[in-house]
Order: C-alpha cells, then sequence, then structure tokens
C-alpha cells in the first residue's frame, strides 16, 4: 500500500458515518464495512454496511458487544433467546485516554466477487483500499481517544489514515490502515473460518460475510471479513 494510491482520509468533525472495503467495485472486492458514531453519546458502532440493521459490534462507553439488533433478532432468532453474541472488557489503555476498539482484518483469500457498490444516501462515498503484496494483507485498527487524552500520539507503520471522527463530548475516533503478514499458518486458519461457514450455512463460495474473536494482542474485538463465505448463523 505504500507504493500505490489511498484514498484520502475522511475527516469528520461531528459524529457520521466513515465507509471503506479493500478491493475494487470490479472484483475481487471485500464488503463494504460502516464506522457510525453515536450523534449525542460516546457510542460507536460498526459493521458490514448492508448488514447493520441486522448486527452489528457496539461500543459503548460501559459495555463492548457483537449483539443482534431489534429488528435482526426478530429477523434471526427464536424467542427468548439474548440477541447479545458476545461481549468484551475495555481493552487497556495504549497511552493516557487512548486504547484500541477493534480490528478489522482483510487477506487476499478472503476477497469474494465484484459487485457495484450501493449509492451513499445523501452524498458521500465507500473508500476503496488496495490490497498490497501477494503474501500481505491488511488491518483497520479503531483507537478510540477519551476527551482528556495524551495529544503526543504517533501511530507506527501505518499504511493509511483511514478517517478521524469527533463526537459529541470532544472524543475522537481515528481509523488507521497497516500492512500485515499472511503466513501459510494463518491461510490454514483463513480456510478453516471458510470451510466452517459454508458447512454451517451449506452455501456456495460466493456467499459474503464476516467472523470475530478475541485480538492476541489485547483481548478486544477482533472482525475477519469473509466476503467469499457465509455470514454467521445464530445457534438454535
Amino acid at each position: 500500500m505504500t507504493t500505490v494510491t489511498v484514498p484520502p482520509t475522511q475527516v469528520l468533525d461531528k459524529p457520521g458515518t466513515i465507509r471503506w472495503a479493500v478491493g475494487s467495485e470490479a472484483g475481487p472486492r471485500s464488503m463494504a464495512w460502516n464506522f457510525v458514531g453515536h450523534t449525542t453519546a460516546d457510542d460507536v458502532f460498526i459493521g458490514l454496511r448492508e448488514r447493520m440493521h441486522e448486527v452489528k459490534l457496539s461500543l459503548h462507553s460501559v459495555k463492548w458487544r457483537m449483539a443482534y439488533t431489534e429488528q435482526g433478532r426478530k429477523a434471526r432468532l427464536p424467542e427468548g433467546v439474548d440477541r447479545v453474541l458476545t461481549r468484551w472488557e475495555h481493552t487497556p489503555e495504549l497511552l493516557p485516554g487512548w486504547r484500541r476498539g477493534a480490528t478489522i482484518v482483510f487477506a487476499r483469500s478472503n476477497l469474494g466477487a465484484g459487485y457495484p457498490e450501493k449509492r451513499v444516501k445523501g452524498g458521500g462515498a465507500v473508500s476503496f483500499y488496495p490490497l498490497p503484496a501477494e503474501g500481505w494483507g491488511l488491518r483497520f485498527d479503531v483507537l478510540l481517544g477519551a476527551p482528556e487524552r495524551d495529544e503526543n500520539i504517533t501511530i507506527l507503520d501505518a499504511a493509511a489514515d483511514v478517517g478521524r471522527m469527533t463526537l459529541a463530548s470532544g472524543a475522537v475516533v481515528w481509523v488507521v490502515a497497516s500492512e500485515v503478514p499472511v503466513d501459510p499458518m494463518y491461510e490454514a486458519g483463513l480456510a478453516d473460518l471458510r470451510q466452517n461457514a459454508v458447512a454451517a450455512y451449506g452455501g456456495g463460495p460466493e456467499v459474503r460475510g464476516w467472523a470475530w474473536g478475541n485480538a492476541d494482542e489485547d483481548g478486544g474485538p477482533i472482525l475477519i471479513d469473509l466476503s467469499n463465505a457465509p455470514a454467521h448463523k445464530p445457534s438454535p
């Protein structure tokens, strides 16, 4: 990514939506991802653009969780089943007032067929980021800065400054992209994820979805784009 053109940084001086994807509309490509800031609270929401009405990661000031929305619960879950899928504790501070909220990972082998992105209502666009060389992937880190925070923060080895948003309280959120190696062991794990997803759904290889778990670095949320495998299926 350091040798190719990347989209300009999306800078929002008030809560709004940052949108991005990896690849190109012509394909191969990932799904589009949304990062949304709450208009009155220091809450942010992350998810697939076309499915945030059903399920999303919510980073609240007191709790972090992956959960179905009320609309998604009615459509996807049996009556009485908890709509919360996974909960996380807040990650440790990186610097005073700063912590990592989530990491979203993209690898070449997880990209799917091309398709045109739906128009963004009210203007705006989805920023597409090209993948780096073979054997490398991209990770997008969501960094949360409290209203009272250390301003002397430096992001090392960043390939792109994706977006910066200021929330109602003066808290900030940054999304930065960096290159990560994708070795054979990691590729084998991705293959297992895709196979398990296909087995759970019985769908074709081009059905798009995602997976999530706990990041090794800090135990926080890690999200993996699976644009050629089915989406999460709730347990019966």
